[in-house]
């Protein structure tokens, strides 16, 4: 994020010693305040803030202040506005109130959202400046988690890193045009349900992970879960428990994530291509890249060090093994999994050069060369080719298509630090988080 805070806020309130009060003390707490006692001048500053992560709002603006009447936009229509007027704003509203918290809750049908509402009247039975520090100091520290975990610049991250994703673009089918998924995440995220929906996704993919761990072998997509092109706001829920899914497997089963996520055999993988298909191949260029790869492959042993890790990966699916014997087993795995991907990073340019090369050959061939493709890890479903054929997902890797659907990319979850990994939305952070400090006390 740009701008020298990481938490920007628009402050609506008509009693000015309060708008003073409350700016000060939120400024001196690392809070960048943009402060207004005009609904107006406060909506639009929201609306094109670049930066603004939370709106801090009294319901009702008086001018003059105290006892002249209600004047222009009051705090309740700046929020129902900003999501009106924004087809693509996601802001984190508070109520600042001095109602009693039954009169407060009774005022929320006025939203078009579900805000956090916070008592004025706090402030007023403060007896001495510590008590008021103190307050003041809860109430930022609530604001900047609010604004943590509130994704109002996610949607800008993706569009600058991934802009083909399709939280962001549209996809085109048949004749049909699927809107991106934004849209269908920002109306659950504002709605009141959304608290209840967000808990439920978490329990879920944690249930889904569980079975993983324990041997489960079940397709992710379409035996877990209903996960289509075009979701609705009723089943959307499936796309984000999905990404959970993949996060965590990614970090607590890094060796075969992909395999658990498929629901495939790793043998419908292959290091090298069959004899047989060489010789329907046309093209000189495909079989100079072809040559090149199995060269490397050789010099490396590469067909021997697949056979042992098949072979790892089927005694750890068995489970069979104490917790010593497993732990060795699971160190071994890895250092295979980086011997395999060191190889496959010599052989990167000429394997995504080879698929780019299959538009003139067969069908045929082009169905033949899937496990091989697959084996190298090369993304070839955006490919001409890979749409057309009309088998394993449209000629898709499974895994890459699962992806790709979610909208998470592998290179953004490549490190072996979640922390460092990208474009998880601010929930899935947390929910992550808790679960890997879950599994280092448990």
């Amino acid at each position: 994020m740009s701008g020298p805070s990481r938490y920007e806020i628009v402050l609506l309130e008509d009693d000015p010693e309060t708008l003073e009060l409350i700016a000060k003390k939120l400024q001196a707490r690392d809070i960048t305040v943009f402060a207004f006692d005009n609904g107006e001048k406060a909506l639009q500053k929201a609306l094109h803030g670049t930066n603004i992560g939370l709106l801090l709002l009294d319901i009702e603006i008086r001018y003059p202040y105290p006892d002249g009447p209600r004047s222009g936009l009051q705090g309740y229509d700046v929020a129902n506005r900003l999501i009106s007027d924004s087809a693509h704003r996601l802001t984190c509203v508070v109520v600042m109130t001095g109602l009693e918290q039954e009169e407060a809750l009774d005022s929320a049908n006025i939203f078009e959202t579900s805000p956090v509402y916070y008592s004025k009247l706090k402030w007023q039975k403060l007896e001495n400046s510590g008590q008021n520090d103190a307050l003041f100091d809860a109430f930022a520290d609530m604001l900047k988690t609010l604004i943590r975990n509130t994704p109002y610049r996610w949607r800008e991250e993706v569009i600058q890193s991934y802009p083909k994703s399709r939280w962001v673009s549209e996809k085109k089918k048949n004749q049909k045009v699927l809107p991106p998924y934004w849209s269908t995440y920002r109306n659950l995220w504002l709605s009141r349900k959304w608290k209840q929906l967000e808990h439920g996704i978490g329990v879920r993919a944690l249930e889904i992970v569980d079975a993983y761990k324990k041997g489960e072998t079940k397709k992710l997509r379409g035996e877990w879960l209903n996960l289509t092109d075009a979701p609705t706001e009723t089943d959307f829920s499936e796309h984000l428990v999905g990404r959970r899914v993949v996060y965590a497997l990614k970090y607590f089963e890094p060796v075969y994530w992909k395999e658990k996520l498929r629901g495939e055999d790793v043998s419908e993988e292959s290091p090298v291509l069959e004899a047989v298909i060489w010789d329907r191949i046309k093209s000189s260029a495909v079989k100079q890249k072809i040559n090149l790869i199995h060269t490397t492959a050789a010099e490396h042993e590469l067909e021997k060090l697949y056979a042992l890790y098949k072979k790892n990966l089927a005694l750890l699916d068995s489970g069979g093994s104490d917790e010593e014997e497993l732990t060795k087993l699971v160190d071994k795995q890895t250092a295979l999994q980086e011997k395999l991907d060191e190889i496959s990073s010599l052989v990167h340019d000429a394997v995504t050069e080879l698929a780019a090369g299959l538009d003139n050959e067969s069908e045929s061939v082009r169905k033949a060369m899937i496990p091989f493709l697959r084996f190298w890890d090369v993304d070839f479903c955006h490919l001409e080719w890979a749409g057309k054929i009309e088998t394993s997902g449209g000629g898709q890797d499974p895994v890459t298509q699962l992806l790709l659907l979610l909208g998470i990319r592998q290179q953004d979850i490549e490190d072996e630090n979640p922390a460092n990994w990208r474009l998880l939305l601010p929930e899935e952070k947390k929910w992550l988080e808790d679960m890997i400090e879950a599994g280092s006390n448990g």
